[in-house]
């Protein structure tokens, strides 16, 4: 199905692919709503017969079942060979998470650098005078051990800075000074990765 508002019609809109030949509507397509979104184009009675073995390999895919298969198996007859590798989103992903521990090792610019997890709280931890720093982020709890010589007045003050680092902190209230601390602790990266972020 050729979609109205998709990718490959823009670009033939733009004189790409020119063997396309989409069949228009005739009318004013300024009253074509959103819903009207599909669009015939000539020689897509060839294609029809994919349609139900391809609508079986999404309905596959999206509920987690038939990972395994090959695409070709969902088709009775002989089709072509995928030309995208198998393992194209596996590597993008550690990609992606190769790069983001690659900029988490950086120092980090202050002023760019903002809190988007809820406001920390500070807990108690089993061993004596150690705590925990527990946030959520993205409706996730999440929690840091404080290493053990970090005062309760310590942790409280660490506790404010980062609060203050949220987008909504009024500029003059802002204290960027715990962060060269905290990007040499050990509660840098799981920080890092999970509310305070650089912009």
């Amino acid at each position: 199905m050729l979609t109205r508002h998709s990718l490959i019609y823009d670009e033939w809109k733009r004189g790409l692919h020119k063997d396309l030949k989409p069949i228009e509507e005739k009318g004013d397509a300024k009253k074509i709503s959103f819903t009207q979104n599909g669009l015939h184009f000539e020689g897509e009675e060839k294609s029809a017969k994919y349609g139900k073995y391809l609508e079986n390999a999404l309905s596959s895919w999206m509920h987690g079942t038939l990972l395994e298969e090959s695409v070709e198996s969902f088709f009775p007859f002989k089709v072509a060979h995928p030309s995208v590798k198998r393992d194209l989103v596996k590597c993008a992903i550690k990609k992606y998470e190769d790069a983001k521990m690659e900029s988490i090792k950086k120092p980090c610019n202050p002023s760019a650098t903002w809190w988007l997890g809820s406001m920390p709280c500070i807990i108690p931890a089993p061993q004596k005078d150690h705590f925990l720093l527990s946030w959520l982020y993205m409706q996730t709890e999440y929690r840091v051990h404080m290493a053990g010589g970090i005062k309760h007045e310590k942790a409280l003050s660490i506790k404010d800075s980062l609060w203050s680092l949220r987008p909504s902190c009024p500029p003059q209230e802002r204290d960027e000074s715990v962060l060269p601390f905290l990007q040499n602790s050990k509660m840098w990266h799981p920080l890092r990765e999970n509310g305070l972020v650089e912009i």
